[in-house]
């Protein structure tokens, strides 16, 4: 299902996905593990609570402040496809300014939807 959605939205097709490799230059050599460390702790997506295809998805992104790579509070764990839809809007040059307020608002939908509060 995720899969089609990629397709669907063109996943990668404006710049580098976060994934890739050649994102990684000029990023701190703490990332990876800080990365790793992150996706352990919280175990699964802040907003379908799912624990499949997890990124971290930086709330405002290392382009626009490189000094927040590494700022735990900065930092939510999201499936790609939640990453690439809400945290980029189908665009992985954009960032969504409205990031914390919209995940908040759709985490209390899904768990809402589920019929039960995670």
């Amino acid at each position: 299902m995720f899969q089609g959605l990629l397709r669907v939205f063109g996943v990668g097709r404006e710049t580098l996905h976060p994934l890739d490799p050649r994102s990684l230059e000029g990023r701190s050599p703490k990332w990876r593990a800080l990365q790793q460390r992150f996706v352990r702790e919280k175990k699964c997506c802040f907003i379908t609570r799912l624990r499949v295809d997890l990124e971290v998805h930086h709330k405002i992104p290392y382009h626009v402040r490189p000094d927040l790579e590494l700022e735990w509070d900065n930092l939510c764990l999201l499936t790609r496809p939640v990453h690439y839809l809400i945290g980029h809007h189908c665009n992985w040059a954009y960032y969504n300014q409205n990031f914390e307020e919209e995940a908040a608002r759709l985490a209390e939908e899904v768990a809402a939807a589920r019929g039960r509060d995670f």
